[in-house]
Parts: C-alpha cells; structure tokens; sequence
C-alpha cells in the first residue's frame, strides 16, 4: 500500500492521467486492444513500476570495488 501512497512526482501524475484517459477513451470507441494498453500505462502509474520492474533499470552497485587490471600493449612493426 505504501508504494501506491508515497513517491508520486509530476511524470507519475501524467502516466496516471493519460492511462486513464486512453483507458476512458477505448472503452467508450470499443478498442478494447487500446484499453488494455491503457490498463498497463494506469498500472505502471499507481504501482510506480516500469516495464523493467522494480528499480530494474537501475545499474547494479557493486559492494567490492576491484580496481581494474592495467593493459599492457605491445607495438608490432609490420
């Protein structure tokens, strides 16, 4: 329940009012393919998800930062 109630920003508002007016729309125009759509995009607004899930875009961190290995090269003469 918490996830619905907190975090709201002005992006989750206009996923919110853009699903729920292409979800309005298709319904009242019978496009139920497009309504659907719109359940999704209303969704994503309300349970503050993206199509990636959870945080899911997000990189991961690491907690054991390993510095890189330096790279020797060799010059080849032709």
């Amino acid at each position: 329940m918490e996830r619905i109630t907190k975090g709201w920003n002005f992006v989750r508002w206009v996923r919110l009012a853009l699903g729920l007016y292409i979800t309005v729309e298709s319904i009242l125009t019978k496009e139920w393919t497009l309504a659907c759509a719109g359940l999704f995009l209303t969704g994503t607004a309300l349970f503050n998800i993206g199509c990636c899930g959870i945080y899911g875009c997000q990189p991961m961190l690491r907690s054991n930062h390993v510095p890189a290995k330096e790279i020797i090269y060799e010059e080849v003469d032709a």
